[in-house]
């Protein structure tokens, strides 16, 4: 198989398995919606301080303890993920590194970065998966925003 269709695929494959993860024990939708929650406190103590409310100040102050919890709870639901995908890519890097140790693909040059404009497996290997991520990112809303119309 052509060494760069087989990084492609290969970086496809960790990206439709991350995003799986993710959905699954990242659990994204219930942490857009914590997120929303504790945007909204923080703006509505924001408010009550620019206005000098001192009883919506209160209030305020005895829901803390609860917003500190759902904090602690989108922490956990993005950290879990992590300890199921960093051994995961970590072995499928050393392994296509062992592969293809010497593989090179042509690409624009960036300054600094990579003036020569050469790139190794690495590169093809995150540019697929992140764009297979970012795709099926998505696509998942675009589904579940015509769902919900319905």
């Amino acid at each position: 198989m052509d060494p760069f269709l087989h990084i492609v695929l290969v970086g496809v494959g960790y990206g439709i398995f991350s995003f799986i993860i993710y959905e699954t024990l990242g659990k994204r939708q219930e942490v857009r919606k914590i997120q929303k929650r504790i945007n909204n406190y923080y703006r509505e103590v924001h408010h009550a301080l620019k206005h000098n409310d001192e009883k919506r100040l209160e209030e305020l102050q005895g829901q803390h303890g609860e917003i500190s919890k759902l904090t602690m709870r989108t922490m956990k639901y993005q950290f879990l993920p992590l300890l199921i995908l960093l051994p995961v890519i970590s072995v499928l890097l050393r392994w296509l590194g062992g592969l293809y140790p010497d593989f090179h693909v042509r690409g624009p040059s960036i300054p600094i970065i990579r003036p020569s404009g050469e790139y190794g497996y690495l590169a093809v290997f995150m540019v697929s998966a992140t764009l297979t991520g970012l795709i099926l990112g998505q696509l998942y809303a675009w589904y579940n925003k015509r769902r919900s119309e319905k």
